[in-house]
């Protein structure tokens, strides 16, 4: 009998501590869905499919778009067939109440044609320039619109739709408002409605550049500042918020959190090493809607330059900036528990290592979840797996540690630019794209692809819509018609006698106008008189 007491005490206790999940593997429940491709293929012919964008809105609704190009032969009028040229989509896709709809074109644009006849930049190897990539950003926010951002390397326009069944035909029939000529933006918007952007650029010298200091250096770059009060109808006058000279600055992004504070990150690298690969990460961040700035803060390694920066903020006030060690291809990761205020040294992000994929495109997406855990996804490998082709891995930081990465897509997909979206804090939606070579006619094919994963966390509550419930107006109260008073004339004016006939002056002018048109008939025929003399 006392043997079996202690027995049951510890059978007890295992028991309970089985039943205790951890934060670690609460962080991811279940499997994510297979990979469902959102795009086709052209047969065995070249195809293009790359820089997807998702979002998903409040009824659940997820909107994605694409780029996508098509090779149009030109015929002159002599019939006489023009090197080809190409066009660049913009492709978009929805998946409403479960079912996803086709495929549609919101924007396009042609490509220039560069060179001489025979060799074009917009044919043959121009196909796969990334300046003309069209890369869309959605945003689909509490007041019933989606809102997207789309640009290459040479402008970025703005578009925007009410959230229903005539998205695709106002995307396509409104012009898109150009913000700017930089290559490369971001935007957000705020609970209220406001909407802010990013961009970097070079002094572009326009009316909307507002205090552009005398001395600027019109060949560097910088990240300018925009926001819209009405949902994007005015844009405000550009702002610089980088005031470092002498450098070039890319991928500039912008996150807003539940306290309104505006945070942005740019990579910042020496105008002179321009293209070498990677630099230094600035952060940046506004308590006051974008009107003043703080001191930037700069993330960089000793003996090595950083890119690929991504960035994410929770809500337990953590803000977390991972990215790329360019020559050793580590991952690292730093965080502020203070939104933003104050930073810790970075970290290696452990069992992972950043190789493969295309500098072109962005190799790491950030979204958290209603518990703050904060999930990654990233193009890469997991440490010491042996293998050269990168994957697409989720991993995941409960506030302590991050979990061992996950493979979604495996190498032999060659997985590409991953974006990651978070539906309500407990579901996470991710678009990706892949390249590969089709075997026979060794031509290479993008494609889109979609897979989502429940989370075992706490539903984060909507925002309230900021469009009106019609059922819920106030009921209109009809004004009394207020009728002038009649006020009677004065006892001269009243007794005066009315006029009989027409005025003295009518009779005299009507006499002037005959005597004219007397004159004139008599002039032609005259006139008339002396013709039909001369003609006999």
């Amino acid at each position: 009998m006392q043997k079996i007491i202690p027995i049951t005490i510890i059978l007890s206790v295992t028991c309970i501590l089985l039943l205790i999940p951890s934060q670690s593997s609460t962080a991811q429940t279940g499997l994510w869905s297979d990979p469902l491709p959102l795009s086709e293929l052209d047969g065995e012919e070249v195809t293009i499919a790359s820089a997807p964008a998702l979002a998903v809105d409040h009824e659940g609704n997820l909107h994605t778009v694409w780029h996508g190009v098509t090779i149009e032969v030109v015929v002159d009028e002599d019939g006489n067939e023009q090197p080809p040229q190409n066009r660049d989509w913009l492709r978009y896709r929805a998946r409403r109440a479960g079912v996803w709809t086709g495929t549609q074109n919101v924007f396009d644009r042609v490509r220039p044609t560069l060179g001489d006849a025979f060799f074009t930049q917009s044919g043959g190897a121009g196909m796969y320039n990334p300046a003309f990539t069209l890369r869309g950003q959605l945003l689909a926010g509490n007041d019933s619109h989606l809102h997207l951002l789309v640009g290459n390397a040479g402008r970025q326009w703005y578009l925007k739709a009410p959230l229903n069944d005539e998205i695709v035909r106002r995307l396509v029939l409104f012009p898109p408002w150009p913000l700017s000529e930089g290559p490369q933006s971001a935007i957000t918007i705020s609970p209220e409605g406001k909407l802010y952007l990013v961009i970097n650029d070079t002094p572009p010298g326009l009316e909307t550049i507002a205090d552009l200091p005398e001395d600027i250096c019109t060949d560097c770059s910088y990240v300018f500042f925009r926001y819209s009060d009405d949902g994007g109808r005015i844009w405000s006058n550009t702002e610089n918020i980088s005031d470092d000279d002498d450098v070039q600055v890319f991928t500039p992004q912008i996150k807003i959190d539940t306290l309104n504070r505006l945070h942005v990150i740019w990579e910042e690298r020496e105008r002179e090493r321009a293209l070498d690969p990677g630099g230094q990460i600035v952060y940046q961040y506004s308590d006051d809607a974008g009107q003043r700035w703080q001191a930037p803060v700069r993330m960089a390694l000793t003996g090595e330059t950083v890119g690929q920066a991504a960035l994410v903020v929770n809500r337990l006030q953590t803000v977390m900036v991972v990215y790329q060690g360019m020559q050793s291809e580590a991952v690292f990761y730093q965080m502020s528990p203070d939104y933003g205020t104050n930073w810790a040294l970075p970290r290696v992000l452990p069992d992972v290592q950043s190789v493969g994929g295309s500098a072109d495109f962005n190799r790491f997406s950030l979204a958290a979840d209603g518990n703050g855990h904060i999930h990654m996804l990233m193009v890469g490998l997991p440490t010491g797996s042996g293998g050269t082709a990168a994957q697409l891995l989720h991993l995941v930081w409960d506030g302590q540690t991050w979990s061992p990465p996950r493979s979604i897509a495996t190498g032999a997909a060659h997985p590409r630019g991953p974006q990651l979206v978070m539906e309500r804090g407990q579901r996470l939606h991710a678009v990706w794209f892949t390249s590969n070579i089709h075997p026979q006619s060794r031509a290479e094919q993008q494609q889109v692809w979609y897979s989502a994963l429940d989370l075992a966390a706490p539903e984060v509550a909507l925002l309230p819509t900021l469009t009106p419930d019609p059922a819920r107006l106030p009921t209109a109260t009809r004004e009394p018609i207020v009728f002038p008073t009649l006020v009677p004339l004065d006892e001269p004016l009243r007794t005066q006698e009315t006029l009989d006939g027409p005025p003295l002056w009518e009779l005299r002018g009507l006499q002037a106008a005959g005597l004219g048109l007397f004159g004139v008939v008599l002039l032609l025929l005259v006139v008339g008189a002396s013709y039909l003399r001369l003609r006999r």
